[in-house]
């Protein structure tokens, strides 16, 4: 008559041990929330490098000239901005993982066998390139972004000082006249005009 009643209790005792206590349950639903915050936070953060970029192209086509300085600037501008966008998707990506491990924990010890079988739940940690496909294609959506910019600052530049170059060439009968400067450090062409060089050598 004594052990019936003791098998009802060992029955609950069982199951409360494998309840997840409340601290244990908060830090499941934080990592899950913050798992899903940074993952927004990437998204955003390449949708405002995109328009950094397309502000950068539109001011340099309506306010700078092809040779105006002020390109090369803006074409800084635009490298440091993927560097900043990648190293923001960089942190994200490690904050991630790790709250991904914290919740491999939880799997193994509050799920049972059948549970984790049936929710397909996987065990192994979760890696820095744990499902890295959106991860990649933000990166690659930005460096396409910043490498467009890029060339539409300083291919136009270069075009129109080559321009130049050639036609104080002409106007000087052959004499090789050094490009003007295209970037704060400056850019010089070599003489390559042997034609040039020797006519002006015959000269009084």
């Amino acid at each position: 008559m004594y052990a019936r009643p003791a098998r009802l209790r060992e029955g609950p005792m069982v199951n409360a041990e494998r309840q997840m206590p409340g601290h244990v349950e908060a830090a499941y639903r934080d990592a899950v929330d913050n798992i899903l915050f940074l993952k927004r936070q990437q998204w955003l953060a390449t949708n405002y490098v995109l328009l950094l970029y397309v502000a950068i192209f539109v001011i340099s086509a309506h306010y700078f000239s092809r040779t105006d300085v002020a390109r090369n600037w803006l074409g800084v501008i635009t490298i440091a901005a993927f560097v900043v966008h990648w190293w923001m998707l960089h942190l994200c990506q490690r904050s991630i993982e790790t709250l991904r491990n914290r919740l491999v924990w939880v799997y193994k010890t509050y799920f049972s066998e059948e549970e984790r079988a049936g929710l397909d739940l996987r065990l192994e940690p979760r890696s820095y390139w744990y499902e890295p496909e959106v991860y990649i294609g933000l990166i690659a959506v930005s460096l396409i972004g910043a490498v467009l910019t890029a060339v539409f600052l300083w291919s136009e530049a270069m075009g129109e000082i080559i321009a130049i170059h050639q036609e104080r060439i002409r106007k000087s009968g052959g004499i090789v006249v050094p490009l003007p400067s295209a970037s704060p450090m400056g850019l010089m062409w070599p003489a390559s005009s042997d034609s040039g060089t020797s006519k002006s050598r015959s000269q009084p």
